[in-house]
């Protein structure tokens, strides 16, 4: 079941008020949250418009991927960083695979703004930054002159 457009919304919209309620204010950023659909499903990033230590502007827009949003449920990669808080907030952590072989995944209840907050502050620094590819330039089509 492919993910709705509703849902998605509605997990900006619990993002946006995560960055209103002091995650802005306490990380020392400006984040805007964003998604792009994927193969029926999204992906969920995160972008400091204030920059990201090492990530500059021009690469990817500054965005990084937080979330997938795959069967109406919000998945995050298992970083190291997140094991305490999946304990601390156990009730609203479970585990599962976003995609057929892909590797096991975090899905969290978005509804706790505090779990957010302290998901977002810890992953944070470990976030790749995607890397831009390269659009293959069709071969010029030069004729010899004989």
């Amino acid at each position: 079941m492919a993910t709705s457009a509703e849902f998605k919304d509605f997990v900006l919209d619990r993002l946006e008020q995560c960055a209103r309620e002091g995650l802005n204010e306490n990380l020392g950023g400006d984040f805007s949250f964003s998604a792009r659909k994927m193969f029926g499903e999204y992906c969920v990033y995160i972008k400091d418009l204030r920059g990201f230590g090492g990530c500059v502007s021009g690469e990817n827009g500054g965005k990084k991927v937080l979330f997938l949003l795959c069967d109406e449920q919000v998945f995050i990669k298992k970083y190291e960083a997140l094991e305490q808080i999946a304990q601390d907030f156990s009730a609203y952590f479970s585990l599962g695979f976003p995609f057929e072989g892909a590797r096991e995944h975090y899905i969290i209840d978005i509804e706790n703004t505090e779990l957010l907050f302290a998901i977002i502050q810890s992953t944070l620094p470990f976030l790749p930054v995607p890397k831009i590819k390269k659009s293959k330039k069709p071969k010029s089509s030069k004729k010899r002159l004989s």
